[in-house]
């Protein structure tokens, strides 16, 4: 008689069984889904390796006194907008993306060009093979009566006319070129323009009319005009409009 106050709990076997079948397809619905994550973004892994070749651009630089920031001799360099190029080259014994510098001086019939110039000169986005101061190296080649010609460049990009002048006093003057051309871009004001126009300097070494006004220093033009102008007539006679100054 005193257990008849008591409510005692309804037991419910078929409830539990459909709870706990519910929480194990649950379970296997979660590690189905995680699964098919984990092999989409393997896919996906595989995929970016097989088609972009590195995501992180690297380009090292070293300090030369006098000089400033040129690269790091003899690094790699992987420069990439993550997007559409994708490329790995190699800075010279100097720091620059060129080939590298010859260690005999030029002989008496070759005219050599050197460009000095920002980042439409260093041109990390392309190989050496594609960048201006080659391209210009085999067009004179092709030029009928043209003599030999060979180049070379010297640019980093964010430098100004200051800092390249450095390029010339350190790096450029021993190749005893025979024509400069100083390359810079600079930034349309008027009304309807837009971007930025391209601009040359374009001058034999025994002076650089002109240059004193873009040259901050005293002797600048004078320190452009190094040895060889006695070269300099057979580019320009034979090859003249293989480059374009505005």
């Amino acid at each position: 008689m005193g257990d008849r106050g008591v409510r005692r709990p309804v037991r419910n076997p078929r409830g539990r069984r459909r709870v706990r079948r519910a929480l194990r397809a649950a379970g296997w619905n979660a590690g189905l889904i995680a699964a098919g994550l984990a092999l989409l973004a393997g896919a996906g892994e595989l995929w970016l390796r097989s088609t972009v070749p590195f995501m992180t651009p690297s380009i090292p630089r070293a300090f030369v006194p006098g000089v400033g920031l040129v690269g790091k001799p003899g690094a790699e360099v992987r420069a990439t907008n993550r997007l559409d190029f994708w490329q790995v080259s190699r800075f010279n014994r100097e720091g620059f993306l060129d080939r590298e510098p010859p260690r005999t001086e030029p002989a008496a019939d070759v005219c050599h060009v050197t460009v000095i110039g920002d980042s439409f000169v260093e041109a990390l986005q392309v190989p050496i093979a594609a960048k201006l101061h080659v391209r210009l190296e085999v067009l004179a080649s092709r030029r009928p009566g043209s003599p030999h010609v060979t180049t070379s460049a010297f640019g980093r990009a964010g430098t100004g006319q200051v800092a390249q002048l450095a390029y010339y006093d350190e790096f450029a003057r021993k190749r005893a070129p025979g024509l400069i051309v100083l390359v810079f871009f600079r930034s349309m004001r008027r009304v309807g323009d837009r971007g930025v126009r391209p601009s040359a300097i374009v001058s034999p070494v025994d002076g650089m009319p002109g240059a004193a006004s873009r040259f901050r220093g005293p002797d600048a033009a004078g320190r452009f005009g190094a040895a060889g102008a006695e070269r300099r007539r057979w580019f320009v006679a034979s090859a003249g409009g293989a480059v374009v100054h505005d």
